[in-house]
């Protein structure tokens, strides 16, 4: 859970349902509601674990319900180019083509984005990165419906130096975030919280 002061802290649940992206958990604490949202979801333990940033999420007392991307990343990810989750505001655009989204998951190779509709195959993705504006050449790999939003499997192509240096930072980050993600997660089983199971 992510606090309206950024400070974070893992509930313990079980998981009741779930089918396709949609999981229904009944946690062990509820959060405290209008300052507290959830931003990551952890299932099985040891190097079964695997985990997803929260795309949208509701909750009814003690029951939370929240819907992830389809990819979920594994502690161990044998990816040459590993992706890390992320969920980064940015911007598509091809010609006259123009739509407000936000980056899922990035590597040095490509990136998820979730945005409401996408058609062009080949696009430029705008990210706010070190206080300017970085454009990354894109080519679409696939496109996934996840309920009223559309998911735009992405590949950087061409990028010249300062998108890869821009490119490079923004994965350092996401997996610094990722790894002390899991490290939160995973320690907080000695305090008595169990991860997400």
């Amino acid at each position: 859970m992510e606090a309206v002061d950024a400070s974070h802290r893992v509930i313990s649940a079980r998981l009741r349902h779930h089918e396709e992206n949609c999981y229904e958990f009944i946690l062990e604490t509820s959060a405290v509601e209008g300052n507290e949202r959830p931003v990551m979801v952890s299932l099985g333990d040891g190097r079964e674990q695997r985990f997803a940033p929260i795309l949208r999420s509701s909750q009814v007392d003690s029951v939370l319900t929240v819907w992830t991307p389809s990819h979920w990343h594994p502690r161990s990810d044998r990816r040459s180019k590993r992706r890390y989750p992320v969920l980064l505001p940015c911007r598509i655009r091809a010609d006259q083509a123009s739509a407000p989204g936000r980056c899922l998951d990035i590597s040095l190779s490509g990136a998820a984005i979730e945005t409401e509709f996408w058609h062009p195959s080949v696009f430029l993705l705008d990210i706010v990165h070190q206080g300017g504006r970085v454009s990354i050449p894109c080519r679409t790999v696939s496109v996934q419906l996840c309920g009223p939003m559309t998911i735009v499997h992405a590949q950087f192509v061409d990028a010249p130096e300062s998108p890869k240096s821009a490119i490079a930072g923004l994965v350092n980050r996401a997996r610094g975030n990722f790894l002390d993600a899991q490290l939160l997660l995973l320690g907080r089983a000695n305090d008595g919280i169990q991860p997400l199971r």
